[in-house]
């Protein structure tokens, strides 16, 4: 049984109705781009500004101290 058929079968069942226009290639094209694009916004702007990238690198190392902290 496909991902889609089983898809359509969950919804039925919990009586949600979706658009056909959420299965179509278009919708999974547009999602694919739009993390495409985040991603290399994010990181281009962390290779580019050195202030942000330092920022970011600390903040991740006072958030695993904490969570370290915290267990």
């Amino acid at each position: 049984m496909s991902y889609q058929s089983r898809l359509k079968i969950a919804i039925l069942k919990i009586g949600v109705k979706v658009a056909e226009d959420c299965l179509s290639p278009w919708f999974f094209t547009g999602m694919a781009t739009g993390f495409f694009v985040g991603f290399w916004g994010a990181l281009v702007s962390l290779l580019i500004d050195r202030s942000l990238r330092h920022g970011y690198f600390q903040l991740v190392k006072k958030l695993g101290d904490w969570i370290r902290l915290s267990l």
